[in-house]
């Protein structure tokens, strides 16, 4: 009996204790979302919490960094979604985050039976490393044109996800119009282009490049595209080569239809150039609708190599050329030719120009001879009847070359060029080969008998003291024809007074013919003598031919007897 008051008793005092506990213990429950997060400066975050109060409402929310209160503001937005609410979420949104905001957050609920609050929230803030973009703001374009923008993306920190192109707030994408190279896509640094094509005056306006990477995206300054639609337009070679001392001279085909030309400039670099010493400046076209200016390199150094631009200017606006790029060979290879010219060689005989070569830095690669006339060049190799050519040192620092020249004649006289190579470029000297049209030739014979010969190249006259030699020396006269390039008729012409005497010469009088001279000398001779010689040589005659006669006749008798008794035996 007292056993079962004892346990009742017991039983008793723990449905109090049970019921009290419950009565007083129902604190709000609170979770944080993360235990971290990572932020970049600049940005805004926001931490996160639930709450679990299932028996009791929620009465009071609050955020605190570092155990301080957080109120709400323009700093700090604080969400009370839960208030008045068994369950529910709280939010701390941070803006413009600075390091100063690197702390420990909490929040903290109170209902009817207390405060509940979350393990602390920890914040990192990290640099912002946004892409860096560079581009030209400004370009002019004419209708019809193609233009390409570039934009140069630096983003050292992190690779580049996007690049995109706007006109406006317009997307622009690759087709017809546009032509896009994402250069440096995935990468640290690209230079992306677009490119428009066919350009018209809708298409002038405002364009942005963006760069993006995970720390976000970068916008580019305004790129301005202004549409002239009568702006000169220039045409220019882009590259040239050159060696030290020499010239060069860059042409500039400039054409503006609409306005004439009222600007004309050169530049290297950023410098702007002007006529003097240097630099030799034609403004062809100034003030009309086409030219062709001309900027001429002069003395050429290596401190002249480098990128040059043609500029031309018209009402509408200003174009600049394509980069024009110098190239200066320093260690070419010295030629020289003496004499620089070579005068009162013969037609018909032969003459060598020699050449010597000096390459002290790079072996000679090729050495060869020109020939130019009128501006016309030809190369010449070995020929046996007009051309020896002898070149030595290719593959060495020195050498020459020698061009023996056989039957000379007018077509001979030009400009003979020798050229030698390496792998810094071309040199060459020349050599001015001129036909004397007037010669004198002294001969003399095994008589000792002295021809003085005179010749032109219109004709000439041959006095001489021995006839022999004179027409051998006629036909020597003409042989410079056979290697010329006349005409007939310029030859006729050439040799009109030698071929009248050729025809005088070749005319034929027939009294003088030996026919004429026969019939002169054929007449009948009545003497005696004559008759007597004539009936003699008759009788000489005969007699051979009688003797012969008889002879054939007595053996055809026999032949004729013995076939007889051969048929008679048969």
């Amino acid at each position: 009996m007292i056993r079962h008051l004892i346990w009742i008793y017991s039983a008793f005092i723990a449905i109090v204790l049970v019921s009290i506990a419950e009565s007083g213990g129902h604190y709000p429950i609170v979770t944080r979302e993360k235990n971290t997060y990572d932020v970049i400066t600049g940005r805004a975050v926001t931490l996160k919490c639930t709450i679990d109060s299932s028996h009791h409402e929620v009465e009071v929310i609050q955020w605190k960094k570092e155990n301080v209160q957080i109120y709400d503001g323009s700093k700090y937005v604080i969400s009370e979604n839960a208030i008045d609410e068994e369950s529910g979420e709280t939010t701390l949104t941070i803006n413009n985050v600075q390091t100063s905001d690197i702390a420990d957050y909490s929040c903290h609920v109170e209902n009817q039976d207390g405060w509940g609050n979350s393990e602390a929230i920890t914040l990192n803030i990290h640099a912002l490393h946004l892409p860096s973009i560079s581009l030209p703001t400004t370009y002019n374009a004419n209708i019809g044109d193609s233009i390409s923008f570039q934009c140069t993306i630096s983003s050292p920190h992190h690779v580049i996800t996007a690049i995109s192109w706007t006109k406006g707030s317009v997307t622009l994408s690759a087709g017809a119009k546009y032509t896009i190279a994402n250069n440096g896509l995935s990468q640290n640094n690209g230079v992306p282009t677009i490119t428009i094509n066919n350009i018209q005056t809708s298409d002038s306006g405002i364009y942005n490049c963006y760069g993006e990477n995970q720390d976000g995206q970068t916008k580019s300054l305004d790129i301005t595209l202004h549409i002239k639609e009568h702006f000169p337009s220039i045409s220019v070679q882009t590259t040239y080569n050159a060696n030290i001392g020499d010239s060069e001279t860059f042409q500039c085909t400039i054409s503006s239809p609409a306005h004439v030309i009222t600007a004309i400039s050169w530049t290297k670099g950023s410098v702007t150039l002007t006529a003097d010493t240097k630099y030799t400046i034609t403004n062809n076209g100034l003030n009309q609708n086409n030219g062709v200016p001309t900027i001429t390199i002069n003395n050429i150094q290596s401190s002249d190599s480098g990128l040059y631009n043609c500029y031309s200017e018209n009402q509408d606006g200003q174009t600049k050329s394509s980069d024009i790029t110098l190239h200066v060979k320093e260690h070419i290879p010295i030629v020289s030719i003496l004499p620089t010219s070579v005068a009162n060689t013969i037609i018909g005989g032969s003459v060598t120009l020699t050449c010597t070569i000096t390459s002290s830095v790079h072996p000679l690669t090729s050495v060869s001879w020109t020939k130019n006339i009128a501006g016309v060049s030809q190369i010449l190799s070995t020929n046996v009847l007009k051309y020896t050519v002898v070149t030595l040192g290719l593959n060495q620092n020195s050498g020459s070359a020698t061009l023996l020249i056989n039957g000379l004649s007018s077509s001979d006289e030009a400009n003979y060029f020798c050229i030698a190579e390496n792998e810094d470029g071309v040199a060459s000297s020349s050599t001015t080969l001129q036909i004397t049209a007037q010669t004198t030739t002294e001969i003399t014979t095994e008589e000792t008998t002295t021809l003085s010969q005179t010749t032109t190249a219109t004709g000439g006259s041959c006095k001489c003291h021995s006839e022999t030699i004179c027409t051998a020396l006629k036909g020597f006269r003409w042989a410079y024809l056979k290697d010329s390039n006349l005409t007939f008729e310029e030859i006729k012409e050439e040799m009109k007074e030698y071929l009248e005497e050729l025809k005088f010469n070749m005319t034929v009088d027939k009294k003088t013919t030996t026919a004429a001279i026969r019939r002169k000398i054929s007449v009948r001779d009545f003497r005696t003598s004559a008759v007597s010689v004539g009936a003699s040589g008759i009788i000489l005659l005969i007699i051979p031919a009688v003797f012969i006669f008889t002879i054939d006749l007595t053996r055809f008798i026999q032949y004729i007897q013995n076939r007889k008794r051969t048929n008679k035996y048969k």
